[in-house]
């Protein structure tokens, strides 16, 4: 039978997994948990430590549901005119091959937003990802929208048969309804990486728009 952690013990785990990744800066995250919730806060400079902070607290196992309260607050050298990181922005798009020319960005005051109309979910997160590492970028908003080109019928089909063949999904704990090119995702799976894991696929299908992740992790 599976010992569920305390409070206490899963904090620790957590403030343990910060402190390995070399990504997360862990002395600025600071770390609270209730009933399997964790709650992130504090200051970091740049954006790339706090996504690195998530991803690492999404690794603990027995972590359930996550609040980024991470504030990214540039100083010193993180510091960029717009103008600058709107000049890095245009570079890292044009070199993206992932990212179509129809990617647009603007910048305000470090806020980066994501503008357009792509084929692919795997495109948006590739422009995201072109840009979110760039000194003097605070926060991202994608704001890319995506063709809708397939009957709700078949991305329903896709998406099962995808996590009927996907590895350690138990694609009959999934419920997935859709309404055109919006996915619903309900059910349960057993950790984050299932969950993205099941996200991944939703997203995968040809013709979502856009996916509604209400997933529990047990």
């Amino acid at each position: 039978m599976m010992m569920t952690k305390t409070n206490h013990e899963l904090q620790q785990d957590v403030e343990q997994e910060l402190l390995w990744d070399p990504a997360v800066a862990p002395a600025t995250v600071g770390v609270s948990v209730t009933d399997h919730a964790v709650t992130l806060t504090g200051t970091v400079d740049k954006l790339s430590n706090r996504l690195a902070a998530v991803r690492a607290t999404k690794r603990v196992k027995g972590v359930h549901a996550i609040a980024d309260d991470i504030v990214v607050k540039l100083h010193g050298t993180s510091k960029h005119s717009d103008h600058d990181v709107a000049e890095s922005i245009e570079r890292s798009l044009r070199w993206s091959i992932e990212t179509p020319d129809a990617v647009k960005a603007t910048v305000r005051d470090g806020v980066v937003t994501l503008d357009g109309t792509v084929e692919w979910n795997f495109q948006r997160r590739a422009a995201e990802r072109a840009v979110q590492n760039l000194m003097g970028v605070q926060r991202v908003e994608n704001k890319i929208g995506l063709k809708h080109v397939e009957t709700a019928a078949q991305i329903h089909v896709d998406i099962f048969n995808a996590l009927r063949r996907t590895v350690d999904v138990d694609a009959g704990a999934i419920k997935v309804t859709s309404d055109g090119g919006e996915v619903s995702l309900d059910g349960t799976v057993s950790s984050w990486a299932e969950r993205t894991v099941v996200e991944d696929a939703a997203w995968a299908a040809r013709g979502v728009t856009n996916v509604h992740d209400r997933l529990v992790i047990r």
